[in-house]
């Protein structure tokens, strides 16, 4: 018998989980189609703390060898395909997060 796998974008879930202030994406190469999947979600205002819109967005990434092993870029390299999608929106790029893993960090504040 056929199996078969829902897939679902964090957009469906929009009304669920808006606003959010903080995201971090480890999906195992998969993080650049998870963004470009929550393009409704990012565009809104973010989460409101001190009387400022905040949102940050962590999104794992690997060297080009390990990208390419997983297969799941629609580029070069997965950070080159996270930064594609995150051009988008208007989020700026901080300093990466290292914790064992490498991280892209993105930050929206809005008065």
């Amino acid at each position: 018998s056929a199996n078969f796998l829902d897939i679902h974008q964090l957009d469906d879930y929009f009304d669920m989980i808006h606003p959010i202030g903080f995201l971090h994406i480890d999906v195992e190469g998969w993080e650049a189609r998870v963004l470009d999947g929550a393009s409704r979600l990012l565009t809104a205002t973010a989460g409101e703390i001190d009387g400022y819109s905040q949102c940050y967005i962590l999104a794992e990434t690997f060297n080009r060898k390990e990208a390419q092993r997983r297969g799941a870029g629609f580029s070069q390299t997965q950070e080159e395909d996270i930064l594609h999608v995150m051009r988008k929106f208007s989020f700026s790029r901080g300093d990466d997060v290292i914790d064992g893993e490498r991280n892209l960090f993105f930050a929206r504040v809005q008065n």
